[in-house]
Formats: C-alpha cells, sequence, structure tokens
C-alpha cells in the first residue's frame, strides 16, 4: 500500500538585497517597498524547517499504524490521534504563512504609484515586469497554501478512518488514493511558487543593476 508523501519545499523569501542609496527617486522607492515586501515574508523561512520535521514525523506515524493489525486497533488510535495534532500544527504553520504573505502582499501595492514616475520608458517597463513576476507569485502561494490545506484535510480524513475498528481495505486504499491526488496537486503548485520566486530575484537583479542601484546579495 504506497501512499505519496511529499515535502513542501518552498523556496521562501525572494532573496534579500541590500543597496547604498541617496535621495529618494521613483526607482529607489521602488527598492525600499521590495526590501519591505522581503522583510514581511521572513515568516516564510521560518516555518520551513519546522514544517519539514512534522512531515517527516507525520510519515513515521502512518508507517507504523499501518503496519499493525486491527487485534492492535487502541495503539492504532493512539498513533491516529499523535497524528491529528501534527496535522493541527502544519496547518498553523501554513496559516502563519499566509498571513505573512498577506501583508507583504499589501505592503507591495505602494510599488505602483513609484513605477509610474519613473522617467525611463525601458528602465519602467523593467520595473512592470517585476511587479507582474511578484504579484503571480503571490496569487502561487496562496493557491499552494489552499491546496496544503486541502492536502491536510484528506491526512485527517485518512487518521480517522484508521480509528475505526470496521475499516475495510478499500475505505483505507480509496482514502490513501485521495491523499496522493491532493498531495499532487499540492507539490505542482509548490514548484510553480519555487520557479517564480526565482524568477523574481533575477528580475530584481536586473532592476536593481540597471537602475544603478549598488546591491549585495544576502542568503
Amino acid at each position: 500500500m504506497y501512499r505519496l508523501r511529499g515535502v513542501l519545499a518552498a523556496a521562501g523569501a525572494a532573496v534579500l538585497l541590500t543597496g547604498c542609496m541617496g535621495g529618494s527617486t521613483p526607482q529607489e522607492m521602488v527598492y525600499n517597498t521590495l526590501e519591505d515586501t522581503v522583510k514581511k515574508e521572513e515568516t516564510l523561512k521560518e516555518t520551513q524547517e519546522p514544517l519539514t520535521k512534522l512531515e517527516e514525523e507525520e510519515q513515521e506515524l502512518f508507517d507504523k499504524a499501518i503496519s499493525l493489525s486491527m487485534e492492535e486497533i487502541e495503539e492504532i488510535r493512539k498513533i491516529a490521534d499523535q497524528a491529528l495534532e501534527n496535522i493541527s500544527e502544519r496547518e498553523s504553520l501554513i496559516n502563519e504563512e499566509s498571513e505573512a504573505i498577506a501583508d507583504a502582499e499589501e505592503a507591495f501595492e505602494a510599488v505602483e504609484s513609484s513605477i509610474e514616475e519613473i522617467e525611463d520608458e525601458e528602465l519602467k517597463k523593467e520595473a512592470d515586469n517585476l511587479s507582474n513576476l511578484m504579484n503571480e507569485r503571490f496569487a502561487a502561494h496562496s493557491a499552494m497554501a489552499d491546496s496544503y490545506l486541502q492536502s491536510l484535510s484528506s491526512d485527517r480524513e485518512l487518521y480517522e478512518l484508521l480509528k475505526k475498528e470496521d475499516l475495510t481495505m478499500e475505505e483505507l486504499q480509496s482514502q490513501i488514493e485521495k491523499v496522493n491526488a491532493n498531495y499532487e496537486t499540492t507539490m505542482e503548485l509548490n514548484q510553480t511558487y519555487n520557479q517564480l520566486t526565482e524568477e523574481v530575484n533575477g528580475s530584481k537583479v536586473s532592476f536593481y543593476e540597471n537602475a544603478e542601484i549598488d546591491i549585495d546579495t544576502e542568503a
């Protein structure tokens, strides 16, 4: 009996770029907004390690539960309850991420007025492209988080099933297939989000260079 498990390996916040600036040109204001946006996304970096650890722990609980026979139903129920607590913890972490992204997206709205004031047309076009990528990335994270929560919901249903004394193999296999399908969707959306994060990072570096803002990339 196979169940797909995929760690939500989100790339996290876009790379932080520190610049040396003087004055307040429109392009520098774009930089300031982007820097503020990235700082509001710090929670994304903080959630990745505990999320990964919780997923690994939950996989161990699942493997242990299905290795037991129905004569050991009380032990299975204890394991299922532990897994349900694990799921609640992951829900909390994903919701923290979503809140951070919402704050970042709100902060990023200020970038539009700054872009409008850029006089160099090529630079303005580049800033517009960067802005579009950022907004696509926000949307991608939202879709990914919603899908992950749906995956957790199907996980919760699975562990509630495991607690049933009259559980049939057909019921179990059907729910595992549902879990697999949900996680496959989540991982596809996660890949899209990671790709957009890479594109945002590249676009930011290019914009800052062309705007003649001195930058140093920080890990």
